[in-house]
């Protein structure tokens, strides 16, 4: 092609989301399950022989012992007295009888009397001191859950057992003759007690935010067609950040489709119907943050008639019916230049010019938004001028000399060794003087 011009007009066919996050709902604690545990039968610990654990068996020795009151004895009561005749023999010399039952009224006059804790006061006893008993009955882990939970044994009503007894009131007694009665009693302990179950060990949930990358770009995939659009949309909900997930989708909608799809979204469709469109897009699923938490397996009725649960289990499956849900959506411009004719008057305006084929925006966990062009510029030995200042005869070079292409895209299918953006047919032009008059243009296409 040649020609003579002091200007070249060139005319080239270009070839080639805002976030809104809902979360609803708070995180809220799992049921919590409460153990009733009962503790009876355990012998109270009665310090015989030791002290005033001695059993008594004189007046004198229980006068000591109900004088001190020892704590270190369980079970035990009784009363001294002594003889005096005058209260069962009147001064006619007949016996004295008890005006309510009609029998004779006894001659031994009680002095003082004691008795252990069952009846004189409130006893309670330490667990710690019976971990032996318990264990034995009952095992280690409902002992060290008694002793966790503070409480103490106290006597268990109805089930004392007398293992001693000595009496000594003889009649007839003589005025002054001391008397004495004792008897001891085994006591069994007992107590109730309730414990908070410990739930298993469950991570602790991340405040991580959804990550993902949606794009669309240009592609040639067929060899003389133009581009096509290919558009892609994937997220991920970072491990951790929710109990349990479920329903999620991906969601996309631009010109003539609207799509949701349990999986990422790929989709290929033809460039020019989209051109100036927009590309919507979003992510949306189903989050518990909780387990279903304690359940019971088995009740008892406890002596009051109420049922108490003694098989307490922990589901650890998800709590559907605290369900929540979260969604997001954004969009973003399909402003690619597809079919457009770019008019300039020097190749250095040409050059400096760049065309969008693909757009990006990136979650992770802030949005970032990218934009893909494709340009042209010259090669390193390419010489060719905007303007040439002609003489006669002179010939000028038509051609714009060497042009390199570069173009980025989104899916990073550039860096490919088969990419190729052109069509298969080639590139084709012409070039022709600007000043030629327009009704003569076609004549000197060259």
């Amino acid at each position: 092609m040649k020609g003579t011009m002091n200007k070249v007009a060139i005319s080239i066919m270009v070839g080639f989301l805002l976030l809104t996050l809902i979360f609803t709902g708070e995180n809220q604690q799992a049921n919590a399950a409460v153990e009733k545990i009962t503790i009876r039968g355990i012998l109270a610990h009665d310090a015989v022989g030791i002290g005033f654990g001695a059993e008594p068996d004189s007046y004198n020795s229980l006068k000591s012992m109900i004088a001190n009151d020892p704590d270190n004895r369980t079970g035990w009561s009784g009363f001294i007295s002594v003889c005096n005749n005058s209260l069962s023999v009147g001064t006619d010399g007949k016996p004295i009888l008890d005006p309510e039952t009609g029998k004779p009224i006894s001659p031994w006059e009680e002095k003082d009397r004691g008795n252990t804790d069952d009846s004189g006061r409130d006893k309670i006893y330490n667990v710690s001191d019976y971990q032996k008993e318990i264990v034995a009955k009952y095992g280690p882990e409902v002992y060290e859950k008694a002793l966790k939970s503070g409480k103490s044994l106290g006597y268990e009503t109805g089930t004392k057992t007398e293992i001693y007894s000595k009496n000594h009131h003889p009649l007839p007694c003589t005025d002054g003759q001391e008397g004495f009665y004792y008897n001891n009693f085994d006591f069994n302990l007992t107590m109730t007690f309730e414990v908070k179950m410990e739930e298993p060990v469950i991570p602790p949930l991340s405040d991580a935010k959804v990550t993902g990358k949606v794009y669309w770009e240009l592609q040639r995939l067929k060899d003389d067609e133009p581009s096509y659009v290919v558009i892609s949309s994937a997220f991920q909900i970072p491990e951790g950040k929710h109990y349990a997930t479920r329903e999620e989708y991906h969601l996309a909608s631009y010109e003539g489709a609207v799509l949701k799809e349990p999986s990422p979204i790929s989709v290929e469709t033809p460039g020019m119907p989209l051109k100036g469109s927009t590309l919507s897009y979003g992510f949306e699923y189903e989050y518990t943050d909780e387990p279903i938490g304690w359940e019971c397996h088995e009740w008892e009725e406890d002596e009051d008639g109420d049922e108490d649960c003694v098989d307490w289990q922990f589901n650890k499956d998800p709590d559907w019916e605290k369900v929540e849900y979260a969604n997001f959506s954004d969009s973003m411009k399909i402003d690619h230049s597809q079919g457009e004719k770019i008019k300039a008057s020097s190749l250095t305006e040409i050059l400096k010019k760049k065309w969008v084929v693909g757009r990006m925006d990136v979650f992770g966990p802030s949005k970032t938004s990218s934009v893909y062009h494709e340009r042209y510029r010259k090669a390193d030995d390419n010489d060719r001028k905007d303007v040439y200042n002609l003489k006669t005869q002179t010939t000028l070079p038509m051609t714009p000399g060497k042009l390199i292409y570069e173009v980025e895209l989104p899916s990073g299918a550039h860096e490919n060794a088969d990419f190729y953006p052109l069509k298969k047919s080639q590139s084709s032009g012409f070039y022709r003087p600007v000043e030629v008059d327009e009704s003569l243009r076609e004549d000197y296409k060259k």
